[in-house]
């Protein structure tokens, strides 16, 4: 499993994905996104998520030596139901 928190001006919001590695690609599958406290489903920016994902989460994976990062979830908020699928190079993340 995989978790993060990452903080905000609303406050903390916490990611958890199931993880799958082939090689060199990582796979954060059913990611759920959820605040703590008082914030409730749909409080936050889905931009904030993702500049979470190419600022922090990205990198961190370029770090352990993976080149691709694949992203899998279902919306619950917002645009409920849909299907979320991205896949990130990670060659501009390694020094």
């Amino acid at each position: 499993m995989f978790y993060h928190t990452m903080s905000t001006d609303k406050g903390d919001v916490e990611m958890l994905a199931g993880v799958h590695i082939e090689g060199t690609k990582l796979h954060l599958s059913d990611v759920a996104v959820y605040g703590t406290g008082d914030m409730g489903r749909g409080a936050l920016d889905s931009s904030a998520v993702l500049r979470e994902l190419r600022q922090t989460i990205a990198p961190a994976a370029a770090q352990q030596g993976f080149t691709e990062l694949r992203i899998t979830a279902v919306r619950l908020s917002g645009n409920v139901g849909h299907q979320v699928d991205m896949t990130l190079n990670l060659a501009r993340y390694s020094k």
